[in-house]
């Protein structure tokens, strides 16, 4: 098992270099003039609604300008959860923005449902 393992990996490790990071990753759909029009005050009410840790990773991130190490080595977590948090956190926001500022979006634009809590 182990053998076919390293196997897979050695055949497809040139693939890896076609990969990009999740902090260089674009988030499709969602324009940065959108978030212009809501003030700061409406976006910290929207951050209140995501679940704590999420929101934590969030405000460290984006607020107090840690980067992803760091904010691994203050709380005490894997690096990659705190990548897969802010991502998390960020998805809520934006689904909270279409949910509550609908008409800053195109007709055509539904809003979806939230996979994972809502929290």
């Amino acid at each position: 098992m182990v053998n076919t393992a390293i196997s897979y990996y050695r055949k497809h490790k040139k693939h890896s270099e076609d990969m990009i990071s999740l902090e260089d990753a674009p988030y499709p759909g969602f324009e940065e003039d959108i978030v212009s029009q809501i003030t700061a005050d409406e976006i910290l009410k929207l951050i209140q609604e995501i679940k704590p840790i999420y929101k934590n990773v969030f405000l460290l991130y984006v607020v107090e300008g840690y980067n992803h190490r760091e904010i691994a080595e203050l709380l005490q977590i894997n690096e990659a959860t705190v990548r897969s948090h802010y991502v998390r956190a960020r998805a809520r926001l934006q689904h909270l923005i279409k949910k509550y500022y609908p008409h800053l979006f195109p007709s055509d634009w539904a809003v979806k449902s939230f996979k994972g809590n809502e929290n």
